[in-house]
């Protein structure tokens, strides 16, 4: 009897002993699991990410032999350039003062029609400029004020008379504008571009 009592301490320690072994190994367990889970989710996005590679690169091959993202890249560049010259050319062509601007009167594109009407040394001065600034004073709040309703408000086109000055030679013209404001197909209808074109001037006394 008084063996066992003077043994139970050493009970109680390899009980100890036993339990943080257990523990130990579930840790250890549950640590491994999740890295197992981690390197399995990394391989599997690996692997998907060259699957979606390998499809960009042969749908690109098959479009006009071009083999890599960088290839197509360089040829949608190329395109864009291309019909914006074609666009600067039209402009060009018309006969009439016309240009394009963002939805907020930033001129995007002009003529040279334009550029004279308002007196402009060269495009540039047009060109990342709000068309309005050419506005005579007295008029300048009131158009801006029809132009921005007519953005928010959902409008396709717009016509507005007011007087402009020439910058070169001081006379003032009273023009009339006609707008088409191009908006995307879907909602919520955001302006992508105004198309305006003096269509009626009249030099004032």
């Amino acid at each position: 009897m008084g063996v066992m009592i003077e043994s139970l301490p050493t009970i109680q320690v390899i009980v100890g002993v036993i339990s943080i072994i257990s523990s130990f190994i579930l840790c250890t367990k549950y640590l491994l699991n999740r890295f197992e889970k981690k390197l399995e989710s990394r391989v599997n996005d690996a692997i998907t990410n060259n699957e979606t590679i390998s499809k960009l690169n042969y749908e690109f091959s098959r479009n006009g032999g071009y083999s890599t993202i960088k290839d197509q890249v360089t040829r949608i560049y190329e395109s864009i350039v291309k019909v914006e010259s074609r666009q600067d050319l039209q402009l060009s062509h018309n006969p009439m003062p016309t240009f394009e601007c963002d939805s907020v009167g930033k001129c995007v594109r002009t003529n040279q029609a334009m550029i004279d009407l308002f007196g402009a040394k060269n495009k540039h001065e047009l060109v990342g400029h709000g068309w309005m600034n050419f506005i005579t004073t007295d008029f300048k709040i009131n158009v801006e004020d029809t132009f921005n309703d007519a953005i928010s408000s959902g409008q396709l086109e717009l016509v507005m008379a007011f007087p402009i000055r020439n910058r070169a030679n001081g006379s003032e013209f009273f023009v009339e504008l006609n707008l088409n404001i191009k908006r995307k197909k879907t909602e919520p209808y955001e302006p992508i571009i105004m198309q305006g074109a003096i269509i009626k001037k009249e030099q004032t006394l």
